[in-house]
This record gives structure tokens, sequence and C-alpha cells, in this order.
């Protein structure tokens, strides 16, 4: 089968979208011819606004010469009027090809959408929470579940000697270290990452150099003790395996993808996490064995004292071994293989 992928990222922005769709590709490249296009390979003389590029000629016909079977688009962010009306446009100029789109957060269907869906509509949604799955399933779109991945390989626990010499490298002293890898916004919520800076803690907030941050939260941040860290980690795996915690404050729905990839490789490192209920990371993890569910940032001192008093057993690694990229190539694989023997007008 011959599946073209097709992802609007362009920026460093769209950094967790642009791993989910690498990763997916890689894994399908194993058993499906591939192709793998992006805003980069559109070609406009007058534009690179991402909402006019997938119109190019040039895409469309690296698409149509490939001649797909599937083409899987992947929107920059939740799922928008646009972005259904692009992903349709390329499928039909690539040969009619059946259309998967990824939704890798909540959507934002107006209504133009909504009162176009018969023409919009792909054959599929692939969805990463119910809640996303509740919205589009109202509105008659068929949809199934695909979660996030993560290299279990690459992100794994180590020895205390070995993180002994990665805090000794990366200058880390000896407080109980919270860690979070995101962006600089007041979106994400990590005003509160300023909370669990104590005479006994300390936090480290990652970010791409990439990204501009927004200079005066991040002003406030460090005036409050979180270490801001904004270079380049050839070995992201280290920052996870030389902390003690990591913690994701993110509540708003369109401030990450629903599930956050740092989430799941921290828990691959097997380390305790603290994490609010956000998109779909409660339904497809149990609490417990070191993963907590921070209802409200007064639980975060609990948390806290249960998992420096060892009070809890921390097993999160086994709770992501499921989502292996392997294993969640072949589940994408068995969905390909269920819309192949569809007609496209039953969807």
């Amino acid at each position: 089968m011959r599946i073209c992928f097709v992802g609007e990222y362009s920026g460093p922005l769209d950094e967790g979208m642009k791993n989910v769709m690498y990763h997916l590709t890689r894994e399908v490249s194993h058993h499906h011819e591939t192709i793998r296009l992006s805003q980069t390979d559109a070609e406009f003389p007058f534009s690179r606004d991402r909402r006019i590029t997938f119109l190019s000629f040039r895409l469309s016909e690296q698409a149509k010469r490939f001649r797909p079977d599937i083409v899987h688009y992947f929107p920059w962010s939740g799922l928008t009027d646009w972005s259904l009306v692009r992903a349709k446009t390329i499928a039909a100029r690539a040969g009619n090809a059946k259309l998967i789109v990824s939704c890798l957060q909540r959507p934002q269907l107006g209504f133009f959408a909504k009162s176009m869906l018969s023409a919009l509509r792909p054959n599929i949604i692939l969805v990463q929470s119910q809640k996303t799955a509740l919205i589009l399933n109202r509105l008659g779109i068929r949809t199934t579940f695909l979660p996030n991945g993560v290299d279990t390989g690459r992100f794994s626990p180590v020895s205390k000697l070995t993180k002994q010499r990665l805090r000794k490298l990366y200058g880390v002293d000896d407080r109980f270290v919270f860690l979070h890898v995101g962006h600089i916004m007041e979106r994400r919520g990590i005003r509160s990452l300023a909370n669990a800076v104590g005479p006994n803690t300390a936090v480290i907030l990652v970010a791409s150099t990439s990204t501009r941050p927004d200079q005066r939260l991040m002003a406030y941040l460090v005036k409050r003790g979180v270490q801001v860290w904004r270079r380049y980690f050839e070995n992201p795996q280290d920052l996870y395996n030389m902390v003690d915690c990591y913690l994701f404050p993110v509540r708003n729905d369109i401030a990450s993808i629903d599930l956050p990839l740092s989430v799941l490789e921290a828990m691959s490192c097997n380390l305790p996490v603290i994490t609010t209920r956000f998109g779909g990371l409660d339904e497809v993890f149990d609490e417990g064995e070191g993963l907590f569910f921070l209802d409200d940032d007064t639980c975060l001192k609990e948390n806290l004292r249960i998992i420096r008093d060892g009070l809890v057993h921390i097993e999160t690694r086994k709770k992501v071994m499921s989502l292996s990229w392997e294993k969640i190539g072949h589940a994408l694989d068995r969905i390909y293989d269920q819309i192949a023997l569809e007609d496209s007008s039953t969807a």
C-alpha cells in the first residue's frame, strides 16, 4: 500500500506534531511505501503562509506522482475548517485517495466545516482522547483512537551512579528536582512551576531556543527561582534521568497535544510524574505506581511528600511499554488495512 503523509508543520511550535509524524512514517515504512510532505515542499513566490501553501501545485504534483492509496494528514494544531479543506484538496488532487486525518489537539471546527461536512468529511479521524472523539462523533464524523508512542529504548531508566554522574555533568545540586519541558508561554500554565521551588526543592524548565519565549513570564519564573534552560540537548533522555520528578501543569486544551510526548518520555524513564488530567492522559493511564493526577495545586505538596518518603513504588515505565512506537505503528497498519477494504463513499 502507498501512504502519503502530509504535515502542516513549519516551525518550532509544531515540534510535537512533527515528532509524531516522523515516528509514524518510520514505522509504517517497514510495511508500506511512504512519502512525507510538509510545507517545505510547497512553493509560492508571494507567501509562506501555511494556510494557503497546501494549495501549492508543486506539493500536489508530488503527491499525485506518488499515486497514494491513502493520504494521512496532520493539521498543525487542533482540527479547523481550513485544515479539512486543505486535507480534502490534497487527497482529491492525489487521485481521490482515501483520507485519514490525525487530530492531536482539541478540534476547533466552525460553521463552515459543519455545514460542509458531507463534502469535507475524511474517511476517518484519529484521536487521542474520548473528549475529542465525542466532539467529532456528535458531528457524525467517524473516529478511531490512536495514542502517541514513545521510544522506550532511548528513554529508559539509568542506575543511581549514572544519575549522579549526569547531575554533576549538568551542574544540578542535591535538592529534589522537578523537570518540565515545554515552551515559555502563558497558556501552558507554567507560572505554577514557581510554587514547587523551595529550600529543598528545585525546578528546571527546559525550553527550545528556536521558539521566542514570553519574556515577562520567563523573568517572573527566574525571579521565583525556576532554572530556565534554553539550549539544544543532543541527548534529551539525560534531562529525565538526572531529575527526581516530572511536572506537567498544563490545563489549556490548545496548549499541548492531547497525549504530551514529554509525559510519555518521563514515564518511559520510570520517573514519578505529577500531571493535570490533560487531554487523554487520565483515559490512557490509571493513577498510581508513581503517576499522580494534579486536581489542584494543593495536591502538589502531598504528592511530593509521598514520593520523597518512599511511600510509593515507582512503576511508570510499565505503564507506557504498550505505547512503544513499534506497537503504535502496528496499530496504524491495522487501521490502514481496514480503510483500504472499505469504499470511501461509506465513510
